[in-house]
């Protein structure tokens, strides 16, 4: 039987926290910013119908500047449920056919390094959307 020298890191799993993102991140480096700020008023945009207006305004942003597995799994987060709300901002009538460029580039390079898809996935809506009740206590999850 041959031997593999395999660890569970290079799966992404932890022993500590098994296929949770071990300590996510919840902010990207400044100059993803514009996501950042997108990503955190994303329910007001929604309820005020303003996000096709907002990522339209967005530049489109160098995504091979994202570093390691938890900045793409976040990236990966936040341009997944921005291009759904994009998408769905008014229910079924008046869907768009296609994202814009600044929107889609990035998602879809980040999904590659990722192996994903570009659409909400497990990862984004659990794996790696959750953040220790106590930041000094175990690993709870709180989402």
């Amino acid at each position: 039987m041959a031997n593999f020298d395999l660890q569970l890191n290079d799966f992404f799993v932890s022993e500590e926290c098994g296929f949770l993102t071990e300590d996510p991140l919840v902010c990207l480096p400044p100059y993803f910013d514009a996501w950042n700020t997108l990503g955190q008023n994303l329910v007001f945009l929604l309820k005020s119908r303003q996000v096709r207006h907002r990522v339209n305004e967005l530049p489109l942003l160098d995504h091979t500047r994202l570093r390691g597995f938890r900045q793409h799994a976040l990236a990966h987060t936040l341009l997944s449920y921005i291009g759904n709300s994009y998408v769905w901002q008014d229910g079924e009538e008046g869907t768009p056919n296609k994202v814009p460029k600044q929107l889609a580039i990035p998602w879809c390079a980040v999904s590659d390094y990722l192996g994903l898809h570009p659409v909400i996935c497990h990862l984004d809506g659990a794996l790696a959307n959750w953040q220790k009740v106590d930041i000094n206590g175990n690993h709870n999850r709180q989402g």
